[in-house]
């Protein structure tokens, strides 16, 4: 993982459709295509698994890393990963961290994230994406 890494702040994240969340995660994973696996040799791939299988699981686990690392030591973070991770049945933190990357919760979550490192010291329960996260899980 790159030591300078930083949260993209600047990201507009907004999506209707599988298609559009698999492209904004993309985006704010900086992946890369020279890093998806090769599917040359399937022809008869339709478009659709194609888009599903287009992953840089090494960008992936780097930023995943990189958000975790910067908020699990925040009490508030630490809340939303544990009852995101209970909508798995599991305890485990990180899974929480998955969980609120997924579909259904990224938009609010990425409007935590860009509060919680645009102003570390300014970040608290009252702010409008914890509020509605904590409803929605």
């Amino acid at each position: 993982m790159q030591e300078d890494k930083t949260y993209p702040v600047n990201l507009q994240i907004s999506y209707s459709t599988t298609a559009e969340y698999r492209k904004c995660i993309r985006k704010l994973f900086s992946m890369s295509s020279t890093n998806y696996p090769d599917l040359n040799a399937y022809q008869d791939m339709d478009d659709v698994t194609r888009d599903e299988m287009e992953y840089d699981e090494e960008a992936a686990r780097d930023t995943l890393t990189f958000l975790y690392d910067k908020t699990i030591n925040n009490e508030i973070f630490k809340e939303l990963y544990r009852l995101a991770a209970l909508k798995m049945f599991s305890l485990e933190l990180d899974i929480g961290l998955s969980i609120l990357l997924s579909y259904d919760y990224l938009e609010i979550f990425h409007y935590c994230l860009v509060s919680f490192f645009e102003n570390e010291a300014g970040f608290d329960s009252t702010n409008k994406g914890v509020v509605e996260l904590m409803k929605r899980l």
